[in-house]
């Protein structure tokens, strides 16, 4: 942050926070800091803080404005300079611009919880055992829980009930998945044997 503090003998220490962009000084109601000082003229100096660089350009005032006491028109302000403006002095504390960057935390997958045969179960049913888990966000579910997508072609994707992303069969589960799943041929034998009413083989 960049910021003016006001050290003229006989005044409280006072400091202007400047924004970023173009900052008018003076006595002026108008400016974006009025300063109340017989020897501050109504709109006295303009400050521009861009790209970490402090710019000062008097704006024709009556009683100037000074850089380490030398007098001037338009000049860059670096920290630690002092400036004048009339009689006021004033110091240039920092140039910087702070940005604030949120702390983002990253929370561990929750432990799934182990049936008897020391598998997995499904977060949604203590006594299932998983069969899918989350490439995401590694979360396991049973057969029922997760959501199938059927692509072109006819494969078929599987969609976690949490967070919509991939799940895959856990290690030793693709023949389980395949046994329970018909295949076309089965669906379409299981159709004729409802249709003709012929009892099961």
């Amino acid at each position: 942050m960049a910021r003016l503090s006001i050290q003229s003998a006989g005044l409280p220490v006072q400091v202007i926070e400047l924004k970023l962009g173009t900052n008018r000084l003076g006595r002026a109601a108008d400016n974006d800091f009025t300063l109340e000082h017989p020897t501050i003229s109504s709109h006295h100096c303009e400050i521009t803080w861009l790209n970490e660089t402090v710019t000062i350009k008097d704006l024709q005032s009556t009683n100037g404005t000074f850089i380490d006491g030398q007098p001037i028109q338009q000049s860059v302000l670096e920290p630690g300079h002092s400036l004048r403006l009339g009689k006021l002095d004033l110091v240039l504390e920092s140039a910087q611009a702070e940005i604030a960057i949120p702390e983002v935390r990253f929370e561990a997958p929750p432990t799934p919880t182990l049936l008897p045969d020391g598998a997995p179960a499904c977060l949604n049913h203590a006594d299932v055992a998983a069969v899918f888990e989350c490439v995401q966000c590694h979360l396991c579910f049973c057969d029922g829980c997760v959501r199938e997508l059927r692509r072109v072609g006819g494969a078929v994707l599987h969609l976690c009930p949490a967070c919509s992303g991939r799940c895959d069969p856990l290690p030793g589960k693709v023949e389980t998945l395949q046994k329970k799943r018909p295949t076309f041929l089965g669906l379409l034998q299981e159709t004729l044997r409802i249709v003709t009413g012929r009892p099961r083989s």
